[in-house]
């Protein structure tokens, strides 16, 4: 199952990806949201850094591993979760509109390995409507602080 969202930000390209890849504050508020967040590779961040993650969702206690599979400046991110039973891709692009605005392309692919992952997926098809404004209200807030940030100079 595949999500596309394409959404013009008023922030430069180059800015909009040094703030995507703030790993640090990412770490800070998954672990502040309740997540159990583990890096297990060392040195800088890069192509190939690997993090365990765990954490409550939906009632039940999940676990995975995130692989930060590409890292492109300055436009492009692509990291892979995958789980025992379900496997996400997502990518992020950031592609200059003007000096002072940009276009975030962002692609989440979502991918059963179990029959009973596939069958949540394809009812997932059902209310797709309703997944995708839900991503889209969480983006929101997001991308209207990122705005902010520009705006006032942090």
């Amino acid at each position: 199952m595949k999500f596309l969202f394409t959404r013009d930000i008023g922030v430069p390209a180059g800015y909009a990806f040094a703030r995507a890849t703030d790993f640090a504050a990412f770490e800070r508020r998954a672990i502040r949201a309740g997540a159990e967040l583990h890096r297990l590779t060392g040195g800088p961040v890069s192509q190939g850094c690997t993090w365990s993650v765990a954490g409550t969702w939906r009632g039940r206690h999940r676990e995975g591993t995130l692989v930060l599979e590409k890292l492109l400046p300055p436009d492009t991110i692509a990291a892979a979760f995958r789980s025992g039973r379900l496997d996400a891709a997502i990518t992020a692009d950031f592609v200059p509109l003007s000096r002072n605005r940009c276009r975030l392309e962002l692609d989440l692919s979502l991918f059963g390995r179990t029959l009973q992952s596939r069958m949540l997926l394809q009812s997932l098809r059902l209310v797709r409507g309703r997944v995708r404004s839900r991503i889209d209200r969480a983006l929101d807030p997001v991308l209207t602080s990122l705005e902010a940030d520009y705006a006032s100079g942090s």
